[in-house]
């Protein structure tokens, strides 16, 4: 049986995000996602303290979110390209329109770092252990070859990791997003095929995946 406290908070939560992409989160109410959420002001401090905890639970819950749908891509019966292209953009994407989407994205990402810098660290933290894990696989099933560089999969996927932020600073348009992260994902890959599988492979080609176009000017 639903609980309805969940209902309301899944609720709230929904609300919060309209408004602070809406309003930016210093112009946000809680009003105005008590309005949103179809309750009174009180009920909605019943489910949260003050903005701040509505704005970090609703960051954990989209940050979450994008991590499975990452760590569900990697774990797909396709070959180690294709998960990791998928995997890598099906995340970027999900939390790219949370930014791209809004007027304010920049101070979105900027209040995130505040409130919810820790639970960033930590969807990051197991998205790298999720990436080590699966280079190691392909490492085993003999799709790569981890030794041509001599580094362990821990740190390939911290590198891998260190490459999507840097592309992604400044913040550039949904399409050059989505080509830079593809490109980067070739360039991994290629570095660690064995040369004479490479000899034999055409050029990888990933499948294309729609990532939002560009965002709004604030």
């Amino acid at each position: 049986m639903p609980d309805p406290r969940t209902d309301k908070r899944l609720k709230a939560l929904e609300a919060a995000q309209t408004a602070f992409s809406r309003y930016g989160f210093k112009r946000a109410s809680m009003d105005d996602i008590a309005k949103l959420a179809g309750m009174s002001r009180p009920a909605l401090y019943l489910l949260f303290r003050n903005k701040q905890d509505l704005f970090r639970s609703l960051s954990e819950r989209l940050q979450v979110t994008a991590l499975e749908a990452a760590e569900a891509a990697l774990a797909a019966d396709k070959p180690f390209v294709e998960r990791l292209h998928d995997a890598i953009l099906v995340k970027e994407e999900m939390l790219f329109r949370v930014v791209s989407d809004s007027p304010h994205g920049e101070e979105l990402f900027d209040a995130n770092t505040e409130i919810a810098g820790d639970v960033t660290e930590r969807t990051l933290a197991r998205f790298q252990q999720a990436l080590a894990d699966a280079i190691r696989d392909a490492a085993d099933a003999l799709e790569i070859d981890t030794g041509r560089v001599g580094l362990p999969p821990e740190r390939l996927a911290a590198l891998l990791l260190a490459g999507i932020h840097g592309l992604k600073m400044p913040l550039p348009e949904g399409h050059e997003l989505r080509r830079k992260l593809t490109d980067l994902v070739r360039l991994f890959v290629a570095a660690l095929t064995p040369p004479a599988d490479a000899e034999r492979r055409e050029p990888i080609s990933l499948p294309s995946r729609r990532v939002p176009s560009g965002r709004s000017s604030g």
